[in-house]
């Protein structure tokens, strides 16, 4: 789990889904599916770059990298309009053989890069 903001929250399960969880006021939260992963695969790692791209008119934007328990690697750009997350980009590649994938993480001062 990653959360991007005070009442926004991304999370990650065991068989390879990507929520965002929208948290409200009154209680509760209105959850969307944005992605599976690699037939299933569960994901084992997360990690999350936000960006505030409103001088654009995109709204806000969020990054999330996630490895799954197949070596795969997924890049995920969500597009929060309205309160409603939209994938814009999503695209996955293979580690290499000889490696696995035990963790990812965004460099923040490089930023989408």
């Amino acid at each position: 789990m990653r959360f991007s903001s005070q009442d926004s929250l991304f999370v990650a399960t065991n068989h390879g889904y990507l929520y965002h969880a929208k948290l409200c006021e009154a209680g509760g939260a209105r959850w969307n599916q944005l992605v599976q992963v690699s037939n299933g695969a569960q994901i084992i790692c997360m990690d999350l770059l936000s960006k505030d791209s409103f001088e654009h008119g995109c709204g806000d934007e969020d990054w999330i990298a996630i490895g799954d328990g197949k070596g795969n690697m997924t890049v995920v750009v969500v597009t929060n309009n309205d309160c409603a997350p939209t994938v814009r980009l999503s695209f996955t590649w293979q580690a290499e053989m000889e490696r696995q994938i035990l963790g990812t993480y965004w460099c923040k001062s490089l930023g989408c890069r």
